[in-house]
């Protein structure tokens, strides 16, 4: 899956691709699939080693004929950032969930054990809620 979030994360730019048949294809990605099909925009194109390159305004490869990708070092480097980005967020969110899921269950604890809403007040008498309401005697 590496390839594919790379590509995802260089849209925009200008890639080179190399064909299995020897074709040269320069372009701005556009889009990329699953398959890694791809479309190229404002792209120039040769498509075997002794024909000259011609402008294409935009052009769909096949992911399977596709040799390799060229691109520059910026876009590693933009593409780890993006990653420890997502790594981040994903991390919080874990955490965030990970605090809720206890702040549930040691709520359900606390009822199961009588610890809940359910106090005693500085009179010994039982009743729900807190206790802004001491000295009043609820006993019968």
């Amino acid at each position: 899956m590496l390839p594919l979030y790379l590509l995802n994360a260089v849209k925009g730019e200008t890639v080179v691709v190399e064909l299995k048949n020897a074709g040269i294809i320069n372009g701005t990605l556009e889009n990329c699939d699953s398959y890694m099909n791809v479309t190229l925009t404002s792209a120039y194109a040769s498509l075997s080693m002794d024909e000259p390159f011609h402008k294409i305004d935009r052009i769909y490869i096949r992911g399977t004929t596709i040799k390799f990708f060229k691109m520059g070092n910026e876009f590693i480097e933009k593409f780890k950032e993006q990653q420890q980005r997502e790594k981040d967020n994903h991390s919080n969110y874990r955490n965030n969930n990970r605090q809720y899921n206890n702040h549930r269950q040691n709520k359900f604890n606390n009822q199961r054990r009588g610890n809940g809403n359910y106090n005693q007040n500085n009179n010994g008498n039982n009743r729900w809620g807190n206790n802004s309401r001491e000295g009043i005697d609820t006993k019968n």
